[in-house]
C-alpha cells in the first residue's frame, strides 16, 4: 500500500511529464509551423497589435514572437523554452485558516511562483503602481479563455486596463 504522500508525488511526477509532453507537441505542431511561416514570408491576416509595446501571454507557444515581434511577449504560464504552468484553480482549502498543503504543487498560483514564470510582469506591475505610470493603458485579449484558475492574474491586469478589447 502506497501512503497519500507517494500517491501525491506520483500524480505531481505524471503533471510534470504531461507538462513535457505538451511542450514537445507545442514546439513540433506549433512552434515549428509558425517558423517556416516566416522562412516563407507567409502570414496569416491577423497584423501585430498595433502599438503593443508588451505582450503578456498564457499561451505556451511562441507563435506571437516568431510571427511578429520577437521579445515583446512575456509568458506568465511559461512556453515551450522553460517549465510551463499546468495546474487547477484555488479552492476552498486554499482560503481556510489552516491550509491544506497537500496538493499545492497542484495549483497554478504556486507552480507561477516555483517556476517563476510570472515574476517579470508583477515586478513591472508593481514598480509601476509605485511611479504611477498604469493610467491609460489599452489591454487586448486575444484567445484567452479568461478561466478562473487564472482569475487572480486576471483580475489585477482588468483593473489596469482603461479600455478592454477581446479578440476571440
Amino acid at each position: 500500500h502506497l501512503c497519500e504522500e507517494e500517491i501525491v508525488a506520483e500524480l505531481y511526477n505524471s503533471l510534470r511529464d504531461l507538462a513535457d509532453v505538451l511542450k514537445k507537441y507545442f514546439k513540433i505542431f506549433v512552434d515549428t509551423p509558425s517558423t517556416e511561416y516566416v522562412n516563407f514570408s507567409i502570414k496569416p491576416k491577423f497584423a501585430s497589435l498595433p502599438g503593443a509595446i508588451e505582450v503578456y501571454s498564457f499561451n505556451y507557444t511562441n507563435t506571437y514572437e516568431i510571427l511578429y515581434r520577437p521579445n515583446v511577449v512575456e509568458h506568465i504560464h511559461g512556453n515551450t523554452n522553460t517549465d510551463i504552468v499546468l495546474g487547477v484553480n484555488p479552492d476552498k482549502n486554499d482560503e481556510r485558516y489552516s491550509i491544506d498543503t497537500t496538493f499545492l504543487q497542484f495549483k497554478k498560483y504556486f507552480q507561477r511562483t516555483y517556476y517563476a514564470t510570472d515574476n517579470t510582469f508583477l515586478d513591472k506591475i508593481h514598480d509601476q503602481q509605485k511611479l504611477g505610470t498604469l493610467e491609460g493603458i489599452e489591454l487586448y485579449v486575444v484567445g484567452h479563455s479568461l478561466d478562473v484558475t487564472d482569475k487572480d492574474i486576471i483580475e489585477l491586469i482588468f483593473a489596469l486596463a482603461s479600455r478592454i478589447c477581446v479578440l476571440y
